[in-house]
């Protein structure tokens, strides 16, 4: 049912890092007292414009709202060749998260790593402008199907096995978050996942959101191989379900997605303070983006597999959303 636009989500959802197409959605989160409308007239941007080089004036408009302590602007790639502009409110009483302190420490990786990195995030971004997002998790970690992307990802289990230590000293005490970043990426093509599972939970909560973003993925990727059996612990993902932050909800739904397929009752109980947050992401116009949220709710409310996939593949979501409740 899910396995293609799960695999595209994955990709898709990280923020965009070279020229941005057009807005062709704008969707909003963490509303509960906010009018929708007054968000969209305050924000002063409509489908069709273009994605803006900075975001805090729209910010600045957005926080003369009553009750909107803070906003953010997170640009994503790519519905229908289109950006979609996902738009942040955080008001006052709002669930908080704490982050790990900012690492201080001097590691950094290799020059040569670094390169490695760099022309993966171009082959990333060229995958995506030619549709190409799909990818193989069978052994725990992903393998793009777009050839130059797959090239460099198939070097990382022999960087996670020469420099395993270097890579977890510079994901935990880096200063720089780019190089946590990118060995969080890393880390996780070394051969025993399962050692690397506390590592990256505890990435999680890094005060980078880049660095959390490529180790929630990481675990998505870990929770949901086929051929590989990783215990992945749901506790901060559902944490994740409330931050401002755009691409910590789209991961931690994700890995939720994965760990509730086992329909454990204490997890699915767990999940309850998080109910209004899933139900706007499950009415989000990108079925990408919102089918994990869709799942979840659609499993707390006692709906099988099959019924979430006639949803999924064009039904009424609000069916599984009224139930959820």
């Amino acid at each position: 049912m899910t396995a293609r636009i799960l695999l595209v989500t994955l990709l898709l959802g990280t923020p965009l890092q070279a020229q941005q197409p057009p807005i062709g959605i704008i969707d909003l989160y963490g509303l509960t007292q906010t009018r929708p409308d007054a968000v969209r007239s305050a924000l002063g941007l409509k489908v069709g414009d273009s994605v803006p080089a900075s975001s805090e004036a729209y910010i600045r408009n957005l926080k003369t709202l009553p009750g909107v302590q803070s906003a953010s602007l997170n640009p994503v790639c790519c519905e229908d060749g289109k950006t979609i502009l996902y738009v942040g409110i955080v008001e006052a009483g709002s669930p908080t998260i704490t982050w790990n302190p900012e690492p201080t420490g001097t590691a950094l990786l290799p020059d040569s790593v670094r390169a490695l990195g760099s022309a993966f995030e171009e082959a990333l971004w060229a995958a995506l402008r030619q549709g190409d997002g799909t990818e193989d998790r069978s052994a725990g970690h992903a393998l793009m199907h777009f050839p130059e992307a797959r090239r460099i990802q198939e070097q990382f289990p022999a960087i996670a096995a020469k420099d395993f230590d270097l890579l977890r000293t510079v994901l935990h005490t880096s200063a720089a978050a780019s190089d946590r970043a990118l060995a969080a990426q890393i880390i996780a093509y070394t051969r025993d996942k399962q050692a690397v599972v506390p590592d990256l939970v505890t990435a999680s909560r890094d005060p980078s959101e880049l660095v959390r973003n490529n180790a929630v993925r990481a675990l998505v990727v870990m929770a949901s191989a086929e051929s590989v059996t990783v215990k992945v612990p749901p506790g901060p993902f559902v944490a994740l379900l409330q931050s401002p932050v755009w691409t910590d909800r789209n991961k931690s739904s994700l890995a939720l997605m994965e760990l509730t397929a086992s329909r454990y009752p204490e997890l699915l109980a767990a999940l309850r303070p998080a109910r209004s947050a899933l139900v706007e992401m499950a009415r989000w116009r990108s079925l990408g983006h919102a089918g994990a949220a869709l799942t979840i709710l659609g499993r707390m409310a006692g709906f099988t597999e099959q019924e979430i996939g006639r949803v999924w593949n064009g039904g009424d979501r609000e069916i599984i959303i009224r139930a959820s409740q």
